[in-house]
């Protein structure tokens, strides 16, 4: 039943379908202020995320090939990034792209230019060198220690990164409002086992 049931009802009528249109396009029109990304001018479709994990030496070493689509056309592609040292940008034909890591916004900048409706491949190399002790995203924990202080276990490397933590593994756009595929390489020492899940 309309709220404005008490007033002639084609006014009504006029009135409640002015309100279903502004609320579709509030929600068209939302952006997720977690995410600096520019994820609604050009998407990830898929990701294949190559990447090796030493856990003795807190490194990780990664390089991610991006299927991208673009929605408008533009000049910049923005991923969340943070604490990763990007250390090449390429696009399909091997060609450096110029490229910039905001430190204070926690981004990727890549300069590459695209019309709406395009469909293209961008590749990011990058390394990390992580610490222990955190609880939430690259978490790399240390053998345990037994009560004389040997180590009894040996290094390892997990990863939480809800909700706004995957920026700390690979360069994305950090956000539900768009999703993609992957696929996943993982290298490692060869006395670990790796394992990785998704849906």
């Amino acid at each position: 039943k309309c709220m404005f049931h008490r007033i002639p009802r084609r006014l009504a009528l006029g009135a409640c379908v002015l309100l279903i249109a502004v609320a579709t396009t509030a929600y068209s029109a939302f952006h997720d202020r977690t995410t600096n990304s520019n994820y609604s001018s050009v998407r990830v479709d898929h990701y294949d995320i190559k990447m090796h994990i030493d856990p003795d030496a807190l490194t990780q070493v990664g390089e991610v090939t991006y299927s991208m689509v673009a929605e408008v056309s533009g000049s910049q592609i923005v991923f969340d990034s943070k604490k990763l040292n990007v250390t090449e940008v390429f696009d399909a034909q091997e060609n450096a792209l110029p490229f910039e890591i905001d430190k204070r916004r926690d981004v990727l900048r890549i300069e590459r230019e695209y019309e709406a409706g395009d469909q293209f491949l961008i590749t990011v190399k990058y390394d990390a060198k992580g610490k222990h002790g955190n609880k939430t995203g690259v978490v790399w924990v240390a053998g345990e220690k037994t009560p004389a202080g040997n180590d009894s276990g040996v290094a390892s490397f997990y990863t939480q990164l809800e909700e706004i933590n995957a920026r700390l593994l690979f360069p994305c756009q950090d956000t539900p409002q768009t999703v993609a595929r992957f696929t996943t390489e993982l290298t490692y020492p060869d006395h670990l086992e790796g394992f990785a899940s998704g849906t």
